[in-house]
């Protein structure tokens, strides 16, 4: 039968190894014997190194005992499958054996039809693994699983590669990626792997195109340095005249199954060329191991003011502030750079959200990690608030904007309940076009006495108080897209778009096509 399976032997007494030596069961099952030992410790030596499907292994052996081995085999990860043999026929031997991981327990003298069908179950089990893992999958599937960590177990990592036909070995290695910053000709795409090929072919290597714009490369180290790999890859490209290539280098790893973790490490590297745009190849030693500091890189920043001050000089020594103090070493994580951009835009949408309720702001969440230098993503800082400080201002005026802000913390809060419940009832009716005479109803009163007492209370004539409440409505309404003045003049109550047109340049300073015009531009 085709040996589909290993297995190491152990056992002091050599009449009884060379029993099982030759036993014609484990020809008959597909197991090949690749070591036969005489004492525990060079029974664990050739478990560890050769990694069996199956060791065989008496439980009294010199040096070290079956149980022994199954503790040593249990903290360094094995995944051999042990059977354990004994010829001592208690409870206690089997169970202990048992709770350290034996597969089974068989005594002596050993009979070979009951060890055969303990391998039976166990070969049964481990195939059940195998179908699992499916090694049939086309060769770079196999790869990609690999470096994103869906392959569950490194068991058969020998036997994969030989199905796959693959020179690459389960020995030391590493991840390098390679990244193009425009898109690929026809011809330099097919060019691509060969100039890999070539430029590798002193070591063994396994590389593959990741997506149209990146290649992942595999390679088993030798005599050349990770980086000196990289650094020839790089010369390569550029002497085929490809575009800018950016290279990253993972940490080397003891074997194929730990690429994930290079390949992660790679990404992480790259990541870092926000900070060196003319940098070419990165390694893990560009990656930040310095903690920031507890300190948040937004206090002592005044958000507010820049943006309610309308100064642009304002606007960008916040930003620039902001950037000097997330920058507390020269090239912190990427990571941490971009969670606390967020983090500014998020705390200017919690000053005034209030205020951009209705406001047509493109949110800058997803734009920040797709930048790809320190000055690109403050130019997109200092534009966002200036963008938010132009809305609100336009809407609202500064002194307007200073006083809603300073109502929404209580500050000023209106003590009195009717005029509450007025100014409420105006602020859910504004664009229904609605008079005084409405207001006064929505809290009992007659307009005339309710007029009087809006004055007396407020320091402002009702009048007033709902033309700039209209107004700052219609503001709102004329920044959106196909906004209509007629319309908006009409939901406002205005019959006729002049008189409309005459209150908000009396109170914005300039017609409602003006400042749409000024705005949407």
């Amino acid at each position: 039968m085709e040996e589909l399976y290993t297995c190491v032997i152990a056992d002091d007494e050599p009449n009884i190894l060379a029993s099982l030596k030759a036993a014609p069961l484990f020809s008959r099952m597909g197991i090949r014997l690749i070591a036969a030992c005489d004492n525990g410790e060079d029974a664990l030596d050739r478990i560890i190194t050769l990694k069996p499907d199956f060791a065989i292994v008496d439980i009294r052996m010199p040096k070290l005992t079956g149980l022994d081995i199954l503790k040593r085999c249990a903290d360094a990860g094995s995944m051999t499958s042990i059977i354990i043999i004994s010829g001592f026929d208690t409870f206690a031997y089997a169970k202990e054996a048992l709770k350290y991981g034996a597969k089974a327990y068989v005594l002596k003298p050993i009979d070979y039809d009951e060890l055969a069908g303990e391998l039976s179950i166990q070969i049964s089990k481990l195939n059940n693994v195998r179908n699992k893992l499916n090694p049939v999958k086309p060769s770079t599937t196999f790869f990609k699983d690999l470096i994103e960590g869906r392959v569950v177990d490194s068991l058969f990592m020998h036997r994969i590669l030989t199905s796959l036909n693959e020179s690459i070995t389960d020995t030391s290695c590493c991840v390098i990626t390679v990244s193009f910053t425009s898109g690929l000709s026809n011809t330099q795409s097919s060019e691509a792997s060969p100039l890999v090929a070539k430029s590798l072919e002193r070591v063994k290597s396994k590389f593959w195109f990741q997506d149209p714009l990146h290649m992942v490369i595999i390679v088993n180290m030798g005599d050349e340095t990770p980086f000196a790999m990289a650094s020839g890859l790089l010369d390569a490209f550029r002497q085929k005249g490809y575009p800018d290539v950016y290279l990253s280098v993972g940490d080397v790893v003891p074997g194929l199954y730990q690429c994930s973790y290079s390949y992660n490490r790679a990404l992480m590297a790259l990541s870092y060329k926000i900070y060196f745009p003319d940098k070419r190849v990165f390694t893990t030693l560009d990656i930040c191991t310095v903690t920031p500091t507890h300190e948040s890189p937004l206090v002592g920043l005044d958000i507010e003011g820049a943006i309610l001050s309308s100064d642009p000089f304002a606007i960008s020594n916040c930003v620039h502030s902001f950037i000097s103090n997330v920058l507390y070493v020269p090239a912190p994580s990427p990571n941490y750079l971009y969670s606390y951009c967020n983090t500014f835009a998020a705390t200017v949408t919690k000053i005034f959200h209030s205020l951009l309720l209705n406001a047509d702001i493109e949110p800058i969440y997803r734009t920040i990690p797709n930048l790809s230098s320190i000055k690109e993503i403050t130019e997109v800082l200092i534009k966002y608030l200036t963008t938010v400080s132009g809305y609100i201002l336009s809407v609202y005026g500064r002194d307007k904007a200073e006083l809603l802000l300073a109502q929404e913390r209580g500050l000023f809060a209106d003590d009195d309940e009717i005029i509450r419940k007025s100014k409420l009832f105006i602020k859910e009716n504004i664009g229904s076009g609605i008079q005084i005479s409405d207001v006064a109803s929505s809290v009992n009163l007659s307009a005339s006495y309710f007029a009087i007492y809006f004055k007396n209370k407020t320091g402002v004539t009702l009048r007033d108080y709902i033309l700039s409440e209209k107004m700052e409505w219609a503001c709102r309404l004329l920044l959106e897209k196909n906004a209509n003045v007629e319309e908006i003049a009409e939901r406002l109550g205005y019959s006729d778009y002049h008189a409309f047109s005459r209150a908000f340049k009396k109170k914005n300073g300039q017609t409602p096509s003006s400042f749409m015009a000024g705005e949407k531009k």
